[in-house]
């Protein structure tokens, strides 16, 4: 999903910087670049059933700062009901990961 977005909504990396400034995420290039990174080389574990405790514990963090930085301020905003309608993704996404950690053996090699 997150390796596609760009293409589907025709943005550069310069458009995410700049919602990285907005939404008030410390060093907005630098945690740009480590938080690609990690979502992709953590989605490649996963996928490839190697250190999948590891990677949803990785993955489960990236999004709860997701939703502190960028949906947060709509349940401040605009209510409870609109958070929710604006997170929905995220908040599954967040429980899928974290079934994933629950159900992942420490050290997964086959």
């Amino acid at each position: 999903m997150f390796l596609s977005f760009p293409e589907q909504s025709n943005c550069s990396p310069r458009d995410f910087w700049t919602f990285f400034i907005q939404v008030g995420v410390p060093y907005p290039q630098v945690t740009f670049f480590l938080v690609a990174i990690l979502e992709v080389g953590c989605g490649a574990c996963i996928a490839g059933k190697f250190a999948v405790k590891q990677a949803a514990a990785a993955l489960i963090v990236i999004m709860l700062g997701a939703l502190y930085f960028a949906k947060l301020p709509a349940l401040m905003d605009k209510g409870l009901l609109q958070f929710a309608f604006d997170a929905r993704l995220d908040i599954v996404m967040l429980v899928i990961l974290i079934l994933l950690f629950r159900q992942a053996k420490t050290i997964s090699f086959t």
